[in-house]
């Protein structure tokens, strides 16, 4: 499986938004699996501050294929 952090060791991505990747990864799995301890107006703000970091990556990719 290719990860974030792999992408970013071999320069397919930038080190920050593979750094940026691999937090988000990390607040998944406590969407997932902590989500009842979540506070909503911290998910928001990552919603709305941070979803510019999956439309990098996109573009990204996109440049790619």
């Amino acid at each position: 499986m290719i990860s974030s952090k792999s992408l970013g060791e071999e320069a397919v991505i930038s080190e920050d938004l593979s750094k940026r990747l691999v937090k988000m990864a990390r607040f998944r799995h406590r969407l997932v699996y902590l989500y009842s301890t979540l506070d909503n107006k911290i998910v928001f703000s990552i919603l709305e501050n941070e979803f510019s970091d999956i439309l990098e990556f996109a573009g990204v990719v996109s440049m790619l294929l």
